[in-house]
């Protein structure tokens, strides 16, 4: 019992962070049209990194080698799904983008099962389904023509669903703070060696007033406390669990871009969020 109200709590802690990536999209999407992408992630990260330290220090003791490892490996993960998700939205739409980055709701319990030998229940298997077909209806337009950029986009499905399986291995050894605290690292490190190749090398503390805002919510709300939680919470959930709920980021997007941005709304679009939350209660419903 104990188990089970702590996996609720987990949950809704994880559809937390959907709905605040959700939300932040819009915002994050104006500043990356002021500076170049990698500059604003070696910012964000850097200021993420620094709102750690105090917690880190405060669990210091809990602080290893493995951490620093294990921390690092996470972290080259989550960057390459930035980093290929960027590339790729270069060669195809935004919203082609959207949907396969979506499909590491897939990728979770195949891999799982394939190289971790992991059984998975059957509700977690009609779940993963129903947020795929969601996915499809809220993400894809008119057409969908495969091409080059598609196929790099892919590979961020690929790291963001190899990051949270490889989070649901490490969680339970590890304190959330320093975990997450090397992550930040990591990614504000290779994005600063991004930046630099590509011509931005004086450019990465070059404080742009117009992102300010942008910035600090993003490092305090969509890193430090989206990781942290993720980190900390996915320990009394599985993998295939966190793929489904995090599923319903493009859905708050959406909500928030319709009521906000002035984006049209679709009837397929409701469709498919709902499709999403009803993988989502499916998958909650515990088996005999």
């Amino acid at each position: 019992m104990i188990m089970i109200k702590k996996q609720k709590v987990a949950d809704l802690f994880l559809l937390s962070v959907a709905f605040i990536w959700g939300i932040t999209f819009t915002i994050v999407k104006d500043a990356i049209q002021q500076v170049d992408v990698f500059i604003f992630l070696f910012q964000r990260f850097l200021l993420a990194f620094l709102f750690f330290i105090p917690f880190v220090l405060y669990y210091k003791k809990d602080f290893s080698k493995s951490t620093i490892t294990h921390g690092t490996l996470l972290g080259i993960m989550l960057f390459g799904g930035y980093a290929f998700q960027t590339i790729g939205l270069k060669y195809t739409l935004a919203s082609n983008t959207g949907f396969i980055t979506g499909l590491n709701v897939v990728l979770v319990p195949i891999i799982n099962s394939i190289f971790f030998k992991k059984n998975i229940p059957t509700n977690s298997k009609i779940g993963s389904i129903l947020a795929f077909l969601g996915l499809s209806l809220l993400c894809i337009g008119k057409g969908f023509y495969v091409n080059k950029g598609d196929i790099i986009v892919f590979f961020c499905a690929i790291c963001v669903a190899l990051h949270i399986i490889f989070t649901g291995q490490y969680t339970p050894y590890h304190n959330a703070f320093n975990l997450a605290f090397v992550q930040m690292g990591i990614i504000c490190i290779l994005s600063g060696i991004w930046a630099s190749l590509s011509g931005y090398k004086y450019q990465l503390l070059t404080i742009h007033p117009n992102i300010i805002f942008t910035l600090i919510i993003c490092s305090l709300f969509a890193s430090n406390f989206a990781f942290w939680a993720q980190t900390y919470f996915q320990r009394f959930t599985t993998p295939t669990r966190t793929a489904i709920i995090f599923s319903a980021e493009p859905v708050f997007g959406a909500l928030f871009a319709h009521l906000y941005g002035g984006e049209h709304l679709t009837v397929k679009g409701i469709i498919g969020g709902l499709l999403i939350f009803l993988g989502m209660i499916i998958s909650d419903i515990r088996q005999t």
